[in-house]
């Protein structure tokens, strides 16, 4: 009987280590963190995230990870103005932006990483801009839906040195134009 209370409590323990193991990962990844069904009056901490993804990039500071919990954020454009912040997925999780989103010139070294953007529904005519110096899109999902501009580099900013690596991005550009939207 010990030696099954013994293998009971060693799984247990175990079990506990890798829970508090993958909490851990998310609490040093994630600096601030939003859900869809969090409040913007919140603190932004995985317990008590915020609402919007524009809320959380605005309480980002230089240097910080905005992390969006699985689901589907829609609403107003989004726009990165701090440097070198990240707005990714909460890990292990998969979240999916429909509304237009820019890194701004304000912003250089900023990354978007493992989101779905699907901008088809957004009123813009572009689904991502990068607009800043070293601006970096990695591991993305992204399309317009045959309804414009998938991704946009430097249009009123001559931006430097952007990355853009790892992504699917499909169904671009508008059947209307030919060749005139890519």
């Amino acid at each position: 009987a010990s030696i099954a209370t013994a293998i009971v409590f060693s799984f247990a323990a175990a079990f506990a280590l890798m829970a508090s193991t993958s909490s851990s990962a998310a609490d040093e990844t994630c600096t601030k963190v939003a859900a869809p069904n969090g409040s913007d009056s919140a603190e932004g901490s995985a317990t008590h995230p915020y609402r919007t993804v524009q809320h959380l990039v605005y309480e980002l500071d230089p240097g910080q990870t905005g992390c969006l919990r699985s689901g589907t954020y829609s609403g107003d454009d989004v726009y990165m103005n701090e440097p070198e912040t990240t707005l990714e997925s909460y890990p292990g999780e998969h979240a999916t932006l429909t509304s237009f989103i820019e890194i701004t010139s304000e912003a250089p070294r900023s990354e978007i990483a493992g989101l779905t953007i699907n901008g088809e529904d957004s009123d813009n005519d572009v689904a991502v801009k990068l607009q800043s110096d070293e601006a970096v899109l990695n591991g993305n999902v992204i399309t317009k839906g045959g309804q414009g501009i998938c991704v946009l580099a430097g249009t009123y900013y001559a931006a430097r040195d952007v990355v853009i690596e790892r992504n699917r991005i499909y169904n671009c550009g508008s059947s209307t134009f030919e060749n005139g939207e890519h």
